[in-house]
């Protein structure tokens, strides 16, 4: 499955409804009911969520990124989206990539988005 990234290539803001079907379509979703409830509670990280996929696909090729929302038990309160890039790489040249993407983009990223997600590769 290839990823639909002219869905979110629109130049005027797109409806949050439109927002989350973006990242519906593009994303493969685990748990997509309590993901967008926890998007609904921070909706500063709807965009550069929306922009990732673009940023994935210009170190690593037409992808699927994979998103979860993971909360931990014992701290109600901690929550974090993890990303998971999958590739065709090399580890050495796919966490290469993966440098690339955090220190050039993400990091320059909203303060709400770098605490709430994670990138990885798989």
């Amino acid at each position: 499955m290839q990823p639909d990234l002219t869905k979110v290539s629109s130049r005027k803001k797109p409806s949050r409804e439109k927002q989350l079907a973006s990242i519906d379509d593009t994303y493969e979703l685990k748990g997509k009911e309590i993901l967008f409830a926890f998007l609904a509670e921070h909706p500063a990280i709807i965009s550069p969520l929306l922009e990732l996929p673009f940023q994935i696909s210009e170190r690593f090729g037409l992808v699927v990124p994979k998103i979860e929302l993971i909360q931990d038990e014992e701290l109600p309160n901690w929550k974090t989206l993890y990303v998971k890039i999958p590739h065709q790489f090399s580890f050495d040249l796919g966490y290469e990539k993966l440098i690339d993407l955090l220190e050039n983009w993400a990091f320059n990223q909203s303060s709400g988005f770098k605490k709430f997600v994670t990138i990885s590769i798989l």
